[in-house]
Formats: structure tokens, C-alpha cells, sequence
């Protein structure tokens, strides 16, 4: 029996609840996170957070500071999850205050044996040998965590991945205007003054209701406009770009890169010793 398997036995065990054979177990539920220790409080980091986008999910802003990523649909098979762990532990009843203050927990979550199957051929090394392909817990202690951890995390994190300017003074609006003169805007003072708006309107919460409202101050009517389907989603496709490039400007104004260096670098790096973590 794998190290899985005799720990999960034994809490099984000390339960009162007697299984005879593991080894056809499916999964049903797959969680795999990683905790990063911050140099500052969680809320110094919110503002890069609320930016970050997972393609083909829906992003919510709940207990005023997790961010949460969902896959449309009555029964989710994906969920990504950001919050303040230190928060968290905090609220319960038996938090031992000894120890960091300053926890970022992102957390990736599959749901179904067959979204969980499709993991499996990516990160088990001999799944894709195997049939019948079904996630086992067998398999568990052969997947690789912490690569499957920074394929997620690479996703989320790609707004902020390539994001270059260096500014030269603390005016936003200025350095918007150079940031798109740079990337070949027809009219970088509108552009700048547009993901501003767009950047006030995201803080209240009503960046959805605004971009519905303002199709057309966001993205003129061309004949290459398409479907109207197609052109809303270009259309949010350009606000959620102007909104990030926004925020990720104000920013490295007022903090530089640390926020964004720190994040990247915990995140991201391969770790030496990985633990493996699924449930």
C-alpha cells in the first residue's frame, strides 16, 4: 500500500469505519494548493488579485477579499480560489496566534472522476498507458503536484506575467499615455482616459452594468465587427485589457514591481521538495 493509501487507511481506521479495498477508489474531488508567507498584509496585494482572470470562468468577489474563479454551469468541474489564509485561521476557535500573520492561499479544485481524468493524463507520467482511464487513488502519490500547481497558476497569473514599463512620474494618466503611445495607439490620451474610467468603475463594482452601457465608447462599429456576439465579446475582451493595464500602472507607481516580483517568484518557481497535497 502507497503512503496515500496507509494514511487515509489509518484515519479511516481511527473513524471506526473499515474499508477492505482501497484500490478501486475513484476520485471525485480534487484540491491542490499552494501557501505563499507575504512580506506585507494580504489586503497591501488585493488590488493585483482582483485583476486576475482564469479563461472560460466567471470571477467573484466574495467575503470582501477571496476571489473566486468558476467554470459556468449548475455543477462546476473547475474553481479557483484566492484568499487570506491568515484571515481564515484566524476565525477559528482553536488558531494558535503563534506564527505568520501574512498568508496568500491559491487553491485549484476539480470536481468529477472524468475533469479529474483529464488531469490525470497530464500529470501522472504512465496514466496515459493505462485502461480503463479512471482517476484511482492509487494514482495519487504518482501526480505531480507542484507542476500541476504552476500550469494553473501560470494561467491566472498571465496578466501580470509580461506587464514592462518602467514609470517616470506619478501621474497615471501621463503614464498611460506613454504606455500606449508605445504600443502603437491611434489615440493614447483617450485610451489612457477610457482604462481609468474603467479602473474607477471596476473599484465600485459595477465594471459589467458600465461596459454593457458603453459598447460603443469601448470599441467603435466597424465593418469587420462580426456577430453581434462575437463583437461583446471582443468588446469585453479590450475593457478587461485597458482595466488591467490600469491597475497593474497605478500599480508599480505606488509600489514598483515588489508586489508583482513577490508573487510571481512564490507562485510560480518550481519548489525543491514539494509536498504533495490532494484531497
Amino acid at each position: 500500500m502507497n503512503l496515500i493509501l496507509s494514511l487515509l487507511n489509518n484515519k479511516l481506521n481511527n473513524a471506526g469505519v473499515k474499508i477492505e479495498n482501497l484500490n478501486g477508489a475513484k476520485l471525485a474531488r480534487l484540491d491542490i494548493f499552494r501557501n505563499l508567507i507575504l512580506e506585507e498584509k494580504y489586503s497591501k496585494y488585493f488590488s493585483i488579485l482582483s485583476l486576475l482572470h482564469f479563461p472560460r470562468t466567471k470571477k467573484t468577489i466574495r467575503y470582501g477579499s477571496s476571489v473566486y474563479y468558476k467554470n459556468p454551469g449548475k455543477r462546476a468541474s473547475f474553481e479557483a480560489i484566492v484568499y487570506d489564509k491568515a484571515e481564515q485561521l484566524k476565525s477559528l476557535s482553536n488558531y494558535d496566534s503563534v506564527g505568520p500573520e501574512n498568508i496568500l492561499r491559491m487553491e485549484f479544485r476539480y470536481y468529477g472522476t472524468r475533469w479529474i481524468s483529464e488531469q490525470f493524463k497530464k500529470f501522472v507520467f504512465f496514466y496515459k498507458f493505462l485502461d480503463p482511464k479512471f482517476p484511482y487513488f492509487t494514482y495519487l502519490e504518482n501526480f505531480d503536484c507542484d507542476k500541476f500547481f504552476r500550469s494553473k497558476a501560470n494561467k491566472l497569473l498571465k496578466p501580470i506575467l509580461n506587464f514592462d514599463h518602467l514609470p517616470s512620474s506619478t501621474s497615471l494618466q501621463n503614464e498611460l499615455e506613454i504606455f500606449f503611445k508605445g504600443k502603437n495607439s491611434i489615440n493614447p490620451r483617450k485610451e489612457a482616459l477610457l482604462a481609468r474610467t474603467l479602473l474607477k468603475i471596476n473599484e465600485k463594482g459595477l465594471l459589467e452594468e458600465f461596459i454593457r452601457r458603453n459598447e460603443f465608447k469601448i470599441m467603435r462599429l466597424s465593418f469587420k465587427s462580426g456577430t453581434s456576439q462575437s463583437r461583446r465579446k471582443r468588446i469585453k475582451e479590450r475593457a478587461y485589457k485597458l482595466l488591467i493595464t490600469a491597475g497593474l500602472m497605478k500599480e508599480i507607481i505606488l509600489h514598483g514591481y515588489d508586489h508583482i516580483n513577490e508573487l510571481k517568484q512564490g507562485l510560480l518557481e518550481k519548489r525543491k521538495n514539494p509536498r504533495k497535497r490532494a484531497a
